[in-house]
């Protein structure tokens, strides 16, 4: 038995098996044997648990309030509960390649009927290169069974990133880089597509964030910016100030270079 739970559905599609298991007040999602692809509380389904996505939050801060937001890689939809239940005007599109993952999603994980929310099933790529309309806020979360997919450190991909965000828009990324060779290519593909308007975190887990910004670096005032993750936190019951802190820590020289978004 799988060490992150109890079996408690299984289906299959083109690319492979669609699990879900249960381990008391958790529900997983996973593509295979070996890894958690999503995981939600039972009785709090918008309250994030991994890290990482957490973390990821910190894009909304750079980000109005009526964002206009787009999620590649559903997945059971953590993040789509969390994005619906503390953004109260948001406007969120959701993409995922798998139908029969958003199939599991809706049965197994209450993925949310809102209308404020409109799902795409597409590869991310062909939606990238076809979508019209901008967003104030990208979130890019592509995995599969066998870890992170390749095309979200791909100089297309990115560039298709760029050209989908709106005037001060940002792009939040979750990476799983294996080698301190692969962080350094990862990253360099990345200040080439943003032209050096990139932030970075790791997290707990191994997860590296970035949040890159289609205008330039933002002038952060450090204050107001702890004091909006404190508040927004408070409300998603995440730690998001911390998470606030560190990304200050750890790009400190990059910021003080910063320029106000134009």
């Amino acid at each position: 038995m799988p060490v992150f739970g109890i079996p408690i559905y299984e289906t299959h599609d083109d690319e492979g098996p669609i699990r879900v298991l249960e381990d008391g007040n958790r529900r997983v999602l996973a593509f295979g044997e070996a890894t958690e692809q999503s995981s939600q509380w039972l009785d709090d389904p918008a309250r994030l648990l991994f890290p990482y996505t957490q973390a990821m939050m910190l894009g909304l801060l750079f980000a109005p309030e009526d964002a206009h937001a787009l999620l590649l890689g559903v997945g059971a939809g953590s993040m789509v509960h969390a994005l619906l239940a503390h953004r109260e005007a948001i406007q969120l599109e959701a993409v995922e390649r798998r139908a029969a993952v958003i199939e599991v999603a809706r049965a197994w994980f209450a993925l949310p009927e809102d209308p404020r929310l409109t799902l795409h099933v597409d590869d991310a790529l062909n939606h990238l290169a076809t979508r019209e309309r901008p967003v104030d806020v990208l979130f890019t979360d592509l995995f599969h069974e066998g870890g992170m997919d390749a095309q979200q450190t791909d100089a297309l991909f990115l560039s298709l990133c760029h050209e989908a965000l709106a005037p001060r828009g940002v792009l939040v990324i979750n990476r799983w880089d294996t080698t301190f060779e692969e962080t350094r290519d990862h990253q360099r593909v990345l200040e080439t597509s943003f032209d050096g308007a990139v932030l970075t975190l790791s997290v707990p887990g191994g997860n590296q964030i970035a949040l890159c910004f289609r205008d330039g670096l933002p002038d952060v005032d450090s204050r107001a910016f702890l004091n909006a993750a404190l508040t927004l936190g408070r409300r998603m019951h995440i730690p998001l100030r911390d998470y606030a802190n560190r990304l200050l820590h750890a790009n400190r020289a990059r910021l003080l270079r910063s320029r106000p978004v134009a």
